[in-house]
């Protein structure tokens, strides 16, 4: 029987979890889960760029050519801006547009801002209606004036 005491008494030393005596190593349970030897996470990809604004258009232009003048070497645009009609030269500006050149049926225009080039015939709807009754009107006025100085 006292065999049987012994047994169940044990010291009070031995009681206290290993971890607490002095002089004994640290232990660590290990779970079938658990990675030795653990791989930092991939670096996450740099933020994608903004996204490039797009294209600035250039606004349709808001006059007409209606005519052509010819007044010595350099020929002049009649266009109709709205309720007026005005007369360029190559290098002038309206609306935002400047004049670079005009020819027989149409004239070249530069919008500013963008620098996008701009080509008009004579009557191409851009300042509203009306535009194909002018362009008849003043071909109607410059077709006699061709004839005299063909004379």
């Amino acid at each position: 029987m006292s065999v049987e005491r012994r047994a169940a008494h044990v010291p009070a030393r031995a009681e206290r979890p290993a971890e607490s005596l002095p002089g004994t190593p640290l232990r660590t349970t290990l779970h079938a889960s658990a990675d030795l030897f653990p791989v930092p996470p991939a670096p996450r990809p740099p933020p994608a760029p903004p996204a490039a604004p797009p294209p600035v258009v250039a606004p349709k232009p808001q006059f007409a050519l209606i005519g052509r003048l010819v007044d010595g070497a350099m020929p002049s645009a009649v266009l109709r801006d709205g309720e007026r009609v005005v007369t360029l030269r190559a290098g002038q500006r309206v609306g935002g547009y400047r004049m670079e050149s005009i020819d027989e049926d149409s004239a070249t225009f530069v919008h500013e801002p963008t620098g996008q080039r701009v080509r008009i015939g004579f009557g191409e709807p851009g300042a509203g209606a009306g535009v194909s009754r002018l362009a008849s009107a003043a071909r109607a006025v410059q077709a006699p004036a061709e004839e005299k100085a063909d004379d």
